[in-house]
């Protein structure tokens, strides 16, 4: 199956003005900053979704996922490890290196984690690319200055809405999930580039999987 991704690239469009990382993609690795301590990266069990949920408690924990993997590292004390010998958006995509692996292994099938398929390596790619921008900007805005005033850290995610269908075809769980993206930008020097703190979306989801459920497909769609 397929995999559209439509999803992030309302602000994964944007280039990181910080942006002097290598580009993440695939689990790719690299060593500058070195491996953040074990308790900081969660494990792909803390990360799996569960089968045994109703299908709106499977549709709650795929938004819950998702902003959990775009915000991986965004904390104080990840970006304690940042010893200013590269930029802010290196550091970034430095720890995206060492975030993104997990959750790709956690929450996608085998077809696409290890697929051949470009659009499935286009898809992680980018989702790393949207990662770093968000940790980029996430660790811009953690302090405050007097040119600078940020009332709190940038971050941005998916709050769920409501389950709009569901359908079982097999092995497979087709969903349509109502949800808002959300920013704090209005709270910090980010500001609203990327729209309004609150946008109304559609994610179609099908997962698969037996013990836990894996994505197979995914799409984001911007009302």
């Amino acid at each position: 199956m397929s995999l559209l991704f439509a999803a992030l690239l309302l602000v994964s469009g944007c280039s990181n003005p910080d942006d002097g990382g290598s580009h993440v993609g695939g689990g790719a690795v690299v060593e500058a900053v070195g491996p953040l301590p074990a308790e900081m990266v969660p494990t792909v069990e803390s990360l799996r979704i569960p089968s045994s949920g109703t299908d709106e408690e499977t549709g709650r924990a795929v938004v819950d996922r998702l902003t959990a993997w775009i915000n991986a590292g965004a904390s104080a004390e990840v970006y304690e490890h940042y010893d200013g010998s590269i930029s802010v958006g290196a550091f970034a995509h430095e720890v995206v290196a060492q975030m993104q692996p997990t959750h790709v292994e956690a929450l996608f099938t085998d077809e696409i984690v290890a697929s051949s398929d470009i659009s499935h390596q286009e898809f992680l790619r980018k989702a790393g690319e949207f990662h770093a921008s968000n940790l980029t900007l996430h660790y811009s805005t953690l302090e405050s200055r007097s040119d600078r005033p940020n009332e709190e850290p940038y971050s941005m995610g998916y709050e769920f809405r409501e389950l709009l269908g569901s359908e079982s075809e097999g092995a497979a769980l087709n969903l349509l999930i109502s949800a808002d993206f959300v920013h704090n930008g209005d709270r910090n020097v980010v500001g609203l580039r990327y729209g309004d703190t609150r946008q109304p979306v559609e994610l179609h989801v099908i997962l698969e999987g037996g013990d836990y459920l894996l994505i197979d497909y995914y799409e984001v769609t911007f009302e």
